[in-house]
């Protein structure tokens, strides 16, 4: 497993403020939990009923690591065992 990434957006009529996450992510939360990346994007993707579409959030970091040459994090099952 890779290192932790976070993806957020803000709430409605709000904007993301990167110094603040940053200070939370310092201040609020343990080292072992703290995600080494945090990402904003404009609007989560969602479902009909509002559920975050977690599948596609997947997906971007997915093609995110791609685009930048680094190597995903397989399974068990995708090193020939």
């Amino acid at each position: 497993m890779g290192p932790v990434k976070a993806l957020t957006g803000p709430r409605p009529g709000t904007e993301a403020d990167p110094d603040a996450l940053a200070w939370y992510r310092r201040e609020k939360l343990a080292a072992y939990t703290c995600p080494r990346q945090v990402g904003v994007l404009p609007d989560l993707p969602r479902t009909a009923s509002g559920k975050i579409l977690r599948r596609e959030l997947r997906s971007l970091t997915h093609d995110d690591r791609q685009r930048h040459g680094k190597a995903g994090g397989g399974s068990a099952q995708d090193d020939g065992r």
